[in-house]
């Protein structure tokens, strides 16, 4: 069996922090709240292994043209814009897809090949 060579790179996510001096406005922590509640649900969904190697653009077409997803993952349901929703769905599959590369090279570095 030939072993393949595994190649290492370094990519890292940037987590923007904005402060506020007095009060949140409540419009800010609806959209918070939204998108976290968006973020555990793609996770809940996306994040098994049932979903290994699904392109997020694949994910998004799903989403947005089967009806039962739709109503449980769309922009609809949180009260989002489509620009908003979208982009936060792009991120969340691409720290599941990094999440599911690092597993990889664990396992392959330790000469062990789980499929």
């Amino acid at each position: 069996m030939v072993r393949k060579k595994v190649v290492q790179t370094t990519e890292y996510t940037v987590t923007r922090i904005a402060y506020s001096v007095g009060d949140i406005p409540d419009e800010l922590s609806k959209v918070a709240q939204a998108l976290g509640d968006l973020r555990c649900e793609l996770w809940n969904k996306y994040g098994s292994l049932q979903a290994w190697g699904i392109d997020k653009n694949t994910i998004i077409k799903n989403i947005r043209n089967t009806p039962e997803l739709k109503k449980l993952y769309g922009a609809e349901r949180f009260n989002l814009s489509s620009e908003i929703w979208e982009r936060t769905v792009q991120a969340v599959i691409d720290d599941i897809h990094a999440v599911q590369e690092a597993a990889k090279v664990l396992f392959y570095s330790e000469n062990i090949l789980y499929l």
